[in-house]
């Protein structure tokens, strides 16, 4: 029966040798007509035969099954769960585990292949690698017309490290090793491998060797001008070799090396055992929980004269988190060189030297992906930084992992101007994992679920619970909103998972929801579904800081686990070292129903330029708005509005049509009701259009931290809204930050400007390029008026990132000394109204589109549930809080 499975298992391998099936898919080339490599692969074809006491043991069988294995699940891995193992000396003595790059064509020295062979290999030009071969299916030809046993393992190299597999034995006994046959290759596939091929007939050897926990048994050299007489030996007979003792774990190996010294003396079978230790007896893990660095004799230097040598380099698909620590890389090398550093997407020209972030379409990027996904299923916190040629990979899966192996690199190498990476630097890190369960349950299983529009707060909570099962499970754990259902689910905060109607997020404040008060969480099983529900984001986000807490010291979350109680504001317990510090809540009913008294303390009604300036609706006077107006009737209140021209040609070719209004208080047009504040825009026949703009300016000022708004904002066609900070510092220079205007369109336009050099200078950093302004847009057919959604941004000294619905859209770095007056305190601004020429109705341009019915049936509310301040302990973060001293 094992003889019939052999031979099943042994077509299989062989049909999708000759069908091609591989991993990767690359245009086929033939080596026929293609000039021979200039630097030499030995390619050699032999069958490992071992007796253990009287069981066999043969490397075709197992090596066979494991590329069966990987190619039909398209995988690295199976070769890892044999007991062979693919292994090079290091230059410690000490043989290390090879991972392999990909399983597929099998290559010579000059990238050759024939696409019908699948070889393990170690990098994309596959000129390592080792594979099994028929000759009843290959055609393999060897030099001289050396005879061939019918299958085998042929193992193949191009640099001078000594390459082998090993076999680690699983019993004690006694070992026979039958003689065989080491055969040299000149062509596998029809490609040749150009071992002894040289045009100048220089020599070209490699070294053969067998041995036991690195203790030769035999070894014999192979190729041109081989031994004392200058003879060409294209084939190796090995001896018997028998009665050797073995304990479990000792290593046999089978190994190779280009140009290699033939080993002086080999182990006397007759010997005592007072023999010598060897020098290496073990093979180690790749996964080792120290990252390990190979140590080098050449570097490359960061400086080249005065200029970086190195570029950073990113994917150009890639999203903001990953461009920001690229960012954070390259000014990380500034600061240490003090000269400028390119860093830029990798759909841009390439470089020789270059750092690359990520998984960039490099091919020494793709080598580095591949090792560390082939190599275990829960690699989401491994990481590899290595040079490969002139280009330095930063690889890893996740944002975490990402982020350890930068620091990594820029702690070790990052020390003087001087500085330089080993160009065969390979630290790989891959921490022992911990095995999670949720009642019992793989936490894989599980989904983490957000409200359906989570906040900065909220979407942290949810993203930090993912990054610790990264972190110390290796697992990437999905994060999503509550909108589709799965059977297990952790939902952080109040989602409609939780019994809230989606009315509710819709068009109520979230205060008091399901009878919390803001400051209380409450965790809780329903099935398989985690609670964690809250009064608020910033209080779901301290309920997960305590999940996670007790997930520290446990592997798994009990069905009874069960947690309630109160966030106290002003602790620095949340994501990242945050505290709620400041907020506006806009109370009027308390958590019993009972009125609370709200006069916006906070809030100041301005207009800033007046009722009689420029803030103007204007149309010119061939628009199609204007034509169909001059055809009422005359006493038409529109009519009568338009011919009232404005003379004043301030604004170019426009009719001014109807005036801002600014109402105050009294007109209504905003206020607070339903513990919400609300502002109101609207056309008013004989007055214009209403207009609110209100700021927090000697009220409230900040610098620094996270401000957030959950709000149903005035982005519909001709509306204008904005919500912005201005420079409270009272000093002659001054910053401006737009956390969105829209310009009458459905969209949020975040920008930055500065008034340097006493307000003799205004620059605006979206226009001059300095700020890429990412315009955040609604779901299709739908505005962010329709619903609440979280809009604000993270300040600090270095960056200011905007966020809409918990995810950045756009970020600015600050490091330059432009960014200086970013460091002022601000206050905040927030405005509903019409405004003047580039603010339309459909359109930025003014007069394009419009009509008598859109403009006298406009009208437009927003909502504000609450604003919120949360800042750190540190770096000058800080409220100027003049309402309630």
């Amino acid at each position: 029966m094992r003889r019939i499975i052999r031979i099943i298992s042994f077509a299989l391998i062989m049909t999708l040798l000759i069908s091609g099936c591989g991993i990767q898919k690359k245009a086929d080339q033939t080596a026929a007509s293609v000039k021979l490599a200039s630097e030499c692969q030995v390619a050699v074809a032999f069958n490992p035969v071992l007796f253990f006491d009287y069981d066999k043991v043969l490397a075709f069988n197992d090596i066979n099954t494991a590329i069966t294995t990987d190619l039909k699940n398209k995988t690295l891995t199976a070769f890892q769960d044999t007991d062979w193992c693919w292994v090079n000396i290091s230059s410690d003595r000490v043989w290390r585990m090879r991972n392999p790059f990909e399983l597929d064509r099998w290559h010579n020295g000059n990238r050759n292949a024939d696409s019908k062979l699948k070889a393990y290999s170690l990098t994309e030009n596959g000129s390592t690698a080792f594979m099994c071969y028929s000759t009843k299916l290959i055609d393999l030809q060897p030099y001289n017309s050396d005879s061939l046993q019918d299958s085998g393992i042929i193992l193949s190299a191009s640099t001078d490290k000594e390459e082998g597999l090993c076999y680690r034995a699983t019993e004690s006994g006694t070992l026979y090793l039958p003689a065989m046959a080491f055969t040299a290759l000149d062509s596998v596939g029809g490609v040749k491998t150009g071992f002894l091929d040289s045009e100048d007939g220089s020599q070209r050897t490699a070294v053969v060797k067998i041995a036991i926990n690195g203790r030769p048994l035999w070894c014999d050299e192979i190729g041109n001008y081989v031994g004392d007489s200058g003879d060409k030996v294209t084939s190796l007979q090995s001896e018997e070799l028998y009665d050797l003792p073995v304990n479990e774990g000792d290593v046999v190996s089978f190994s190779l090396q280009l140009n290699g010294e033939k080993t002086a003396t080999v182990f006397d079978q007759n010997e005592s055992e007072t023999t010598e230790t060897p020098d290496f007896i073990e093979i180690l893990e790749p996964d080792i929980e120290e990252d390990q660095t190979v140590i080098t004799q050449t570097e490359i230097k960061f400086l080249n004269g005065y200029d970086s040598l190195f570029q950073v380099v990113y994917p150009a698909s890639a999203d903001i988190q990953i461009r920001k620590i690229a960012m954070a890389t390259r000014r990380q090398l500034e600061l240490l060189l003090q000269a400028p550093v390119t860093v830029v997407p990798d759909n841009k020209p390439k470089t020789k030297y270059e750092i690359l972030i990520g998984e960039t379409n490099r091919k020494e990027s793709k080598e580095v992906f591949s090792q560390i996904r082939g190599y275990r299923k829960n690699c989401a916190n491994d990481y590899i930084v290595t040079v490969k040629n002139t280009k330095v990979c930063l690889a890893a899966t996740s944002y975490v992992s990402l982020k350890r192996a930068v620091d990594y690199f820029t702690k070790t190498y990052f020390i003087s101007d001087q500085s330089a990476v080993p160009t065969d630097l390979n630290v790989v890190s891959r921490p022992m994992l911990r095995n999670f369960t949720i009642k019992g349950i793989p936490v894989s299983k599980y989904v983490i679920r957000t409200e359906k529009y989570p906040s900065i707060l909220g979407r942290r909570a949810a993203t930090d619970l993912a990054e610790f099962f990264i972190v110390n499970g290796g697992i990437n754990i999905k994060v999503a909103n509550d909108q589709k259902t799965t059977e297990h689910e952790i939902l952080v905060g109040m989602t409609e998972r939780s019994g809230i109607a989606a009315d509710v997020f819709r068009n109520q404040s979230l205060d008091y929801v399901k009878g919390y008060k803001q400051t209380q969480y409450n965790v809780f099983f329903e099935g398989n579904k985690l609670f964690l529900e809250a009064g608020s984001d910033y209080a779901a986000n301290y309920a997960t800081q305590l999940l996670i807490k007790s997930l520290s010291t446990a592997n798994d979350i009990p069905s009874h686990y069960h947690k309630s109680g109160k966030y106290t504001a002003k602790e620095y317990t949340l994501s990242d070292g945050y505290a709620y510090v400041w907020g506006d809540e806009f109370f009027t009913s308390d958590i019993d129903g009972n009125k609370v008294a709200n006069n916006l303390d906070y809030w100041v009604d301005t207009i800033p330029n007046g009722e009689d300036g420029s803030n103007y609706i204007n149309y010119a006077a061939d628009s199609k708005l204007v034509t169909e107006i001059l055809k009422l009737d005359a006493s038409d209140p529109l009519r009568k509005l338009l011919s009232d021209l404005n003379t004043d040609k301030t604004h170019g070719e426009y009719y001014s049509f109807g005036k801002k209004y600014q109402g105050g208080k009294n007109a209504g047009i905003y206020g607070t009701k339903d513990n919400m504040m609300y502002q109101i825009t609207k056309f008013n026949t004989e007055k214009g259009f209403y207009s609110s703009h209100l700021e927090t300016s000697g009220k409230m000022n900040f610098r620094y931290g996270i401000l957030e708004v959950r709000g149903k904002v005035g982005v519909i066609p001709g509306a204008s809204s904005t919500f912005w900070m201005g420079d409270a510092s009272g000093s002659e220079d001054a910053n401006e930050i737009d956390i969105f205007e829209n310009f009458g369109t459905k969209n949020l336009i975040p920008n930055l400007h500065s008034w340097p050099n006493h307000y003799a200078q205004h620059t605006d950093h979206g226009a001059t390029g300095d700020f890429k302004k990412v315009i955040a847009t609604p779901a299709k057919g739908k505005t962010f008026n329709d619903e609440f959604h979280y809009i604000g941004i993270e300040w600090d000294k270095d960056f200011i990132d905007f966020y809409v619905d918990g995810q950045i859209t756009a970020s600015a770095e600050m490091t330059d000394t432009k960014w200086d007056l970013f460091e002022h305190k601000d206050y905040i601004l927030i405005s509903l109204d019409v405004g003047s020429a580039f603010y339309q109705f459909e359109s930025t341009k003014p007069g394009d589109t419009g009509g008598i019915g859109e403009l006298l049936n406009f009208g437009c509310t927003q909502y504000y549930d609450y604003f919120r301040i949360f800042q750190k302990s540190t770096g000058k973060q800080r409220v100027w809080d003049y309402v309630n001293k």
